[in-house]
C-alpha cells in the first residue's frame, strides 16, 4: 500500500485535490531525475564519440555498429558552398521483423547504410563549373551537345544541380529561369533550436517574406519614371533583367506576375551519385542492347534522384517515375505486386516507352520531353508550331498545358548529363556503390511470397532487396502468379531449382562494362 503524506492510502475513496497534487507534483520529481540521469550517459557517450571521431580518419576508421553507436551525434557546422558526401561501405541490410498478428514488417530500404563520411570541401565557382556544358573533353554524344540556344537555361540547371543545396532557394524568372532575383539561403533556421517541423515551417514563412520584398520591388520598379539612383534591392533586380529586351517598365510589371523559387538539389544530386551505380550497369546494358543512346540511361537522376522509394504527388513510382495509366499493360499493378518500384523491370519499360518516342517524334529532344509531357501533347505541339526539334517547340508553344516543368524538363536533363559525366571534376572524394550483380528467372507455376526464401536460399531481407515490387506481397505471404520474373544474386543461378524456375537469364556486369564504359572511357582520354 503506498501512503500519502497526510496518511491517505493511495487507493483510498477518500481523495482530495490536495493529494492530486502531492501526486503530481511526485511525478514531475521523478521525471526530472530520470533526465538528469540520462543527460549524463549521453553527455559521456558524445564525449566518446567525439574522441573517436577526432583521432579517425573519416575514410579509413572503421564502421560503427548499431551497438556501439553513442547516443547523440553531433553534427558540425559545415560552412557555405562545402559537401559532405558519403562514402559507402558494404550496404547493411535491416532485418524483417513480424508484428503481433503474424505480419512480416519489411525495413525500407536504406539508399545510405551504415558509412563512414568523408567531407569533400570543394569552393565551386559557377562560372568555372559551366565550362563542363561545352563538354571539353568530348564525353557526350553528338545527339545531346547542348546547342548555343539552350545554354543559359541548361545552365541555370547545371547550377541547381551542382551549386545550390537543399537550403538554397533560388528566387527566378518564370520566363526566362537564368535570370536569378535573389537566393534566400535558410541555414541559419535549420542550425537553430526546435522541432525539424518546426524549421520547416519557418524556413517555408522565411522565403515567402522574401519573395514578397522581391515582388514588392519589382512592382515599384514597373511604376518609375527614371532609373537613376537606384540602391539595394531594386539596383540588384534592374541590373539582373538589364539582358531583357522591351519597356523597362513592361518588363517589370512582368516579371513581378512570373516569379518563382526552385529548390536547390545538389544534396539529391550527391545521394543519387551515390545510389544510381547499383543500377546503371543493368541499365546501360539493357539499353545498348535497345540500341538506345548511353545517356538515356541518366533519365532517373532527373525523374526520381534514383530514389527506389519516390512517389510523386500524382501517383508516379519508382526510380523511372511511372504512372498507374502508363504502366496498364505492361507492368503489373495491384494491391500486392507493384513492379513500377522495381528499378530492373521499369528499366525495361522505360527503354520500350522511349524507343516507340523517338520511332514516332524523330527526335531526342522531343523523346524525353514526351516522357514527361505525354506523346499525344508532343505530337499535338510539334503539329501546331512546325516544329522540327524540341527548341521549336521551347520557344513557340505558348499553351497554358505546356508548363514550367515540361517546358524545362529537356535542359534539366541535358545539364545532369554533362554533371554526371564531369562529377569528378565537379565534386571531390565520391565513392560510389557498388552494382548488382544480379540474374532472373521465370516462376513455372504459382508460388507463396515468402515460400522464395528456401527456393532461392536467401534471407527475406534479400529477397525483397533484389524484388522491390514485392513489398506487400512478402509482408502478407501473398500468392505470385505463374511467369512471374524474380530476380536474384548472380551466384544462386547454378543452384536455381529447375521444377520451379525457367531457365535464368544472367547479366554479366563484365561484359556490359566493356561494351558500355569503354566508350566513355576512351573519351575521357
Amino acid at each position: 500500500m503506498i501512503w500519502l503524506k497526510n496518511g491517505t492510502p493511495l487507493l483510498s475513496r477518500k481523495w482530495t485535490l490536495k493529494n492530486s497534487i502531492y501526486l503530481v507534483a511526485v511525478a514531475l520529481f521523478s521525471t526530472l531525475v530520470g533526465i538528469s540521469f540520462t543527460h549524463t550517459l549521453t553527455s559521456e557517450s558524445t564525449h566518446q564519440y567525439l574522441a573517436w571521431l577526432v583521432s579517425s580518419s573519416p575514410v579509413d576508421s572503421p564502421s560503427v555498429s548499431e551497438d556501439q553507436q553513442p547516443a547523440l551525434v553531433v553534427t558540425p557546422v559545415i560552412p557555405k558552398n562545402t559537401s559532405i558526401v558519403r562514402v559507402p561501405d558494404e550496404p547493411v541490410i535491416k532485418k524483417a521483423k513480424r508484428s503481433r498478428s503474424g505480419k512480416l514488417n519489411l525495413p525500407e530500404i536504406d539508399r545510405t547504410p551504415v558509412v563512414n563520411y568523408a567531407m569533400a570541401i570543394q569552393n565551386r565557382d559557377n562560372v568555372e563549373a559551366r565550362k563542363f556544358l561545352l563538354d571539353p573533353k568530348n564525353r557526350i554524344s553528338d545527339d545531346f551537345k547542348i546547342p548555343e540556344i539552350l545554354q543559359k537555361r541548361a545552365g541555370f540547371w547545371f547550377d541547381i544541380y551542382t551549386i545550390y543545396g537543399a537550403n538554397d532557394h533560388v528566387v527566378h524568372h518564370v520566363d526566362y529561369p537564368w535570370i536569378v532575383f535573389d537566393v534566400v539561403n535558410t541555414d541559419h533556421i535549420d542550425q537553430g533550436k526546435g522541432h525539424r517541423w518546426t524549421k520547416y515551417h519557418k524556413k517555408r514563412k522565411y522565403v515567402r517574406t522574401q519573395r514578397i520584398k522581391i515582388k514588392n520591388a519589382l512592382r515599384r520598379l514597373s511604376k518609375k519614371r527614371s532609373f537613376k539612383n537606384l540602391k539595394g534591392l531594386e539596383k540588384k533586380l534592374y541590373d539582373a533583367m538589364a539582358s531583357l529586351k522591351g519597356n523597362r517598365r513592361a518588363v517589370f510589371r512582368h516579371a513581378s506576375v512570373n516569379m518563382r523559387s526552385q529548390l536547390g538539389q545538389r544534396d539529391f544530386f550527391l545521394e543519387a551519385l551515390v545510389n544510381s551505380n547499383k543500377y546503371l550497369p543493368f541499365i546501360e546494358g539493357h539499353f545498348e542492347s535497345k540500341g538506345l543512346p548511353i545517356e538515356l540511361s541518366r533519365l532517373p537522376f532527373v525523374e526520381s534522384s534514383f530514389n527506389e522509394k519516390a512517389y510523386s504527388k500524382v501517383g508516379a513510382a519508382g526510380i523511372w517515375q511511372i504512372m498507374p495509366k502508363s504502366a496498364k499493360g505492361s507492368l503489373i499493378k495491384n494491391d500486392t505486386l507493384d513492379e513500377r518500384s522495381s528499378p530492373f523491370k521499369s528499366t525495361i519499360y522505360a527503354a520500350n516507352h522511349l524507343k516507340r518516342d523517338f520511332r514516332i517524334l524523330g527526335d531526342w529532344g522531343m523523346a524525353v520531353t514526351a516522357y514527361n509531357y505525354g506523346i499525344g501533347n508532343i505530337r499535338k505541339a510539334k503539329r501546331q508550331t512546325r516544329a522540327k526539334t524540341i527548341i521549336d517547340i521551347i520557344n513557340r508553344n505558348k499553351s497554358a498545358a505546356f508548363g514550367f516543368a515540361s517546358k524545362n524538363f529537356y535542359s534539366s536533363f541535358v545539364a545532369v548529363i554533362h554533371a554526371e559525366a564531369y562529377h569528378n571534376e565537379i565534386f571531390k572524394n565520391i565513392s560510389r556503390l557498388p552494382a548488382l550483380n544480379v540474374a532472373s528467372a521465370k516462376l513455372k507455376r504459382s508460388i507463396r511470397a515468402q515460400s522464395l526464401t528456401k527456393l532461392l536460399n536467401l534471407s527475406v531481407e534479400d529477397v525483397y532487396h533484389y524484388n522491390l515490387e514485392l513489398r506487400n506481397a512478402l509482408q502478407t505471404n501473398a500468392r505470385l502468379p505463374k511467369g512471374f520474373r524474380i530476380y536474384f544474386p548472380a551466384h544462386r543461378a547454378q543452384a536455381l531449382d529447375q521444377t520451379k524456375f525457367d531457365q535464368p537469364r544472367l547479366y554479366s556486369l563484365s561484359d556490359q562494362k566493356d561494351k558500355t564504359w569503354q566508350t566513355r572511357e576512351s573519351r575521357n582520354i
